[in-house]
C-alpha cells in the first residue's frame, strides 16, 4: 500500500519534462491542442467509414455514468470484425506499423498527440482500413456477447475501508454472487476495476471477469490471479 503513494527516488528527468510541457502550454498551447483535436475529430469520422469498425465520440456523454469525453482518445471497436481488441492490437503493429497505445476484449486505444499530424492520421485510418479488409470474413460476428458485458453499476454495500479491513475468508470465485467483495479484480488494460472491496460481487461480473482470463487477459488485484477464488466479506 505505501508503494501506491510514495517514492524514494524522485525522477528529476521527468520534472524537468514536466517544466517543459508548461512552458509549450503556456506559449502555443490553445493552437496545439486545437490542431490535436481537429485531427482527433477527422480521425474519428474516418474511421466510422471503415467496415466493422466503430469509434465512439460525443454522442455518448450524458449517458449513465459518462460526463465528458477527451476528443484526442480514439476508441476503436472491433468486435464487429469477429476478432478481440489484443489481436486487432497485435496485426496493427507488425503489419500495419502502428503502435495503439492499449487493447482490451473488444477496443483499441489510439491517442492524438502534439506531435501527430495528417500523415500519422493518414497512416493509422489506412492500417484500420487494411485491417478491416484482412478480417472481412468476421463482419458481423462480434466475437464477445454484448451480454457478458458489465453495464450495470455494482452495488456498494460497505466502504472500501470497511471491506478491507474486515475479517475476510476465501470462497470459489464461481460461487461468490451476492457477497461483498474484500480486494480489487482488475483486468489491464484498461486497469479500470470490475470489482473494488465493498462492491456485491454479480453473476455478470463473474461471467466476464472469467472470460477475460480465459481469453488471456492480466488480471490484477486479487490474491488468486487464476480467479479460482475470491476474498469476500465474512
Amino acid at each position: 500500500m505505501l508503494q501506491l503513494v510514495q517514492s524514494s527516488s524522485p525522477n528529476y528527468l521527468l520534472l524537468a519534462s514536466l517544466e517543459a510541457a508548461m512552458v509549450q502550454m503556456r506559449e502555443a498551447g490553445p493552437s496545439l491542442v486545437g490542431r490535436s483535436v481537429a485531427l482527433a475529430h477527422k480521425a474519428r469520422a474516418c474511421i466510422n467509414e471503415i467496415p466493422g469498425l466503430y469509434c465512439f465520440g460525443a454522442e455518448r456523454v450524458g449517458r449513465s455514468g459518462i460526463f465528458a469525453m477527451d476528443p484526442t482518445k480514439l476508441t476503436v471497436n472491433v468486435s464487429g470484425l469477429g476478432i478481440q481488441g489484443n489481436d486487432a492490437e497485435m496485426w496493427l503493429r507488425s503489419v500495419g506499423k502502428v503502435q495503439a497505445e492499449l487493447s482490451d476484449m473488444n477496443n483499441v486505444l489510439f491517442l492524438v498527440t502534439l506531435a501527430d499530424d495528417e500523415a500519422s492520421i493518414e497512416q493509422l485510418v489506412q492500417a484500420l482500413a487494411e485491417l478491416s479488409r484482412e478480417y472481412a470474413g468476421g463482419l458481423g460476428k462480434p466475437v464477445v456477447p454484448a451480454a457478458l458485458l458489465p453495464d450495470d453499476l455494482a452495488l456498494q454495500l460497505l466502504s472500501p475501508r470497511e471491506a478491507l479491513f474486515s475479517r475476510r475468508e476465501r470462497v470459489a470465485f464461481v460461487a461468490s454472487a451476492g457477497r461483498v467483495c474484500a480486494e480489487t479484480i482488475t483486468s489491464y488494460p484498461p486497469g479500470i476495476p470490475i470489482l473494488f472491496p465493498g462492491e456485491q460481487i454479480t453473476a455478470t461480473a463473474i461471467t466476464y471477469c472469467r472470460t477475460l482470463h480465459q481469453q488471456g487477459f492480466t488480471i490484477l488485484g486479487p490474491e488468486d490471479p487464476t480467479l479460482n477464488t475470491v476474498e469476500v466479506v465474512a
